[in-house]
């Protein structure tokens, strides 16, 4: 932190306080009263200030002002600072003693700048972080406007074009520096700082903060192979790449167990905020499995609020699907191992079951004696619902929903070898439809999909409900019959089938009649295997077709 701080009173002019900032090289100042800080002005509020109004530099800097100020004690440790910056989405801290007292001024360049952060930014590249361009304007543009649109995009700096291609930029620190100086009526050109300092996307993050403190300057542009600006990487970034390893290392630690408790206790602290927008639910227990905190993602997805689970077992989120050995059996996986991951059914506090994807890893101090559980667990009820329809899609036809040729072919099966047992009778048919190609062609593929799935609701209606109905492509459907009692009994049903398709379906404003053709094989006396019905009724059907369709033929 900066023990120096910059302080104004309430009364101040805006400008006067800008003079300030430039001349001791301050992002901000803070507005104090009768020894308390009522306020701070940065260099983010400057660009909110209105240039084509330059009576308002004249107004108290009380008017303008930041308030309430945000504080840290001097005790927090600089990823704590790291954190309100990205959570609270502020650039400056005031940090106080126990007391509240003011001990100084902590900014997001004091963090990047702070030591230990080498090994976060070291291996990562600059393109990897950087933003692209969001503004680019001519050098002639008039300097209130430009401002003007920083503020309405929430722009910290913006490029600059020359006449001649060069490239400047205008900063928030620049814009400090014009109140300060009064400068209103400039084109941004006059106003911008140049040239812009670059470097190439694949330089390091930790090159690009060397250059940064070197040269006092908190942007730069970055280049691609060809040398052409691309985009803009700052401070910011460069934090915002800073937290994001905190939060990958936090997680890992968690999940891996490769830290002892002193370890996993330091980030913990660090992770307190982050737990608070955490995707995935964690739920920590004492050593005897007691529940001592839950996070709000926990609450999102169970429905319990953390002081209704605290004290109590986890067994609370039981859903009674898991046979007791389930349990037994993960406690001594996680003895044994000191973790334990897998697919869990819970209840959820109004009673609904659902999946869950839960890794649990022991907690050990330097001891190496267990003195907590941590539960990283997901709501996986989308994605299984989602293999679900894959495996769905995988057996049944997607338009009319009956089984396709895959699992009508695992049925027959099932009904040969049921037959065999029990010495039945099975039918198999084969359905073609006669005048499918003709309704595609006067009405569109549309109403041919409705066609076709009105023959499937047709076909299902017609048969009984143990029938087994499928879509094997095109217009060809099939369907087996367990448990027939004859040959004259499939003959009725394929005259009961034939009759129902006959009946005209309405296809935009028009009845259009349909016909098929149904080939039949019966087990056993045309065949014992599935591939010679299949082959029989097929030949059966063909049959039919050549002699004059809208009929049956028995193979």
């Amino acid at each position: 932190m900066h023990t120096d701080l910059l302080t104004c009173a309430p009364d101040l002019p805006v400008a006067d306080a800008a003079l300030r900032m430039k001349e001791a090289h301050c992002s901000s100042i803070l507005v104090v009263e009768k020894g308390q800080a009522v306020g701070i002005w940065t260099e983010r509020d400057a660009v909110k200030m209105d240039f084509s109004f330059p009576q308002a530099f004249e107004q108290p800097i009380s008017a303008v002002m930041s308030t309430p100020v945000r504080t840290l004690t001097a005790t927090a440790s600089v990823g704590e600072a790291a954190v309100a910056f990205q959570t609270e989405r502020i650039r400056h801290l005031l940090v106080v003693d126990a007391m509240g007292r003011q001990q100084g001024i902590v900014s997001q360049t004091d963090v990047v700048r702070a030591q230990g952060i080498e090994f976060y930014v070291m291996l990562r590249s600059v393109e990897s972080v950087m933003e692209p361009i969001r503004l680019s304007v001519p050098a002639e543009r008039n300097l209130a406007e430009v401002i003007g649109d920083m503020r309405r995009r929430a722009l910290d700096a913006v490029l600059v074009e020359e006449s001649d291609g060069t490239l400047g930029i205008l900063t928030e620190r620049d814009v400090v520096s014009l109140i300060g100086q009064k400068s209103w009526n400039l084109s941004v050109g006059e106003a911008a700082s140049k040239p812009l300092l670059t470097l190439p996307g694949s330089d390091s993050v930790y090159r690009a903060s060397k250059i940064f403190s070197n040269k006092k300057i908190r942007h730069l542009g970055v280049t691609d192979a060809a040398g052409k600006v691309r985009g803009l990487i700052s401070y910011a970034n460069v934090l915002s790449s800073v937290a994001h390893e905190y939060v990958t290392e936090l997680h890992d630690a968690l999940r891996e167990q490769q830290q002892k408790l002193n370890q996993f206790e330091h980030r913990l602290r660090l992770a307190d905020r982050f737990f608070e927008t955490m995707s995935e639910a964690l739920m920590v227990t004492d050593d005897a499995g007691n529940i001592e905190s839950v996070n709000p993602a926990f609450t999102a997805i169970t429905g319990y609020e953390l002081h209704e689970v605290v004290g109590r077992k986890p067994s609370v989120l039981r859903s009674g699907r898991h046979e007791a050995t389930f349990y037994s059996d993960m406690w001594a996986t996680l003895t044994r191992e000191g973790r334990w991951q897998g697919e869990v059914w819970n209840r959820r506090k109004t009673g609904e079951i659902y999946p869950e994807w839960l890794s649990i890893s022991a907690v050990r101090n330097a001891q190496d004696v267990v003195t907590n559980y941590v539960g990283i667990f997901s709501d996986i009820t989308e994605r299984k619902a989602g293999e679900e329809k894959v495996r769905y899609l995988a057996y049944h036809d997607a338009l009319t929903g009956l089984p396709n040729r895959t699992l009508f072919l695992e049925h027959v099966r099932h009904a040969l070898s049921r037959a065999r047992r029990n010495r039945k009778l099975v039918a198999l048919m084969f359905v073609d439809l006669d005048s499918f190609k003709a309704v595609n062609d006067a009405f569109g593929h549309d109403a041919g999909d409705y066609f076709l799935v009105s023959i499937a609701k047709t076909l299902q209606a017609a048969l009984r409900e143990d029938d087994t109905v499928a879509r094997l492509g095109g217009d060809e459907f099939a369907a087996v019959l367990e448990d027939v009692a004859d040959q004259a009994a499939v003959e009725n049903v394929a005259a009961k089938v034939l009759r129902a398709i006959s009946r005209p379906v309405e296809l935009a404003g028009q009845r259009v009649g349909s016909a098929a053709s149904i080939g039949i094989s019966l087990y056993p006396s045309d065949a014992d295997s599935v591939e010679s019905l299949l082959k029989h009724a097929d030949t059966a059907m063909y049959r039919a077709k050549r002699d004059g369709k809208g009929c049956y033929r028995v193979f």
